[in-house]
């Protein structure tokens, strides 16, 4: 049977702390983004598309070291 795991158990503050990081950029964009007129452009794409792109990036990245990070702790035998 497998063994359950705490999450707190072994789970590193740093990553706690990027997915804490990823749930408040992912869940609450800039708002008045949507009430402004402006199109303002980042790398000739509308800031809004780009801001998500990043955020989706930034994302990724927090599993992938999540990953690496929790394989590297387990005991190899």
């Amino acid at each position: 049977m497998l063994k359950r795991i705490s999450a707190a158990s072994g789970t590193r503050p740093v990553i706690v702390a990027w997915f804490a990081l990823d749930a408040i950029v992912g869940l609450f964009p800039p708002i008045y983004w949507a009430a402004s007129g402006a199109d303002p452009r980042v790398i000739g794409l509308p800031l809004s598309v780009f801001y998500f792109v990043a955020v989706g990036l930034f994302i990724s990245a927090s599993l992938v070291v999540a990953y690496f990070l929790d394989e590297s702790a387990r005991p190899r035998g």
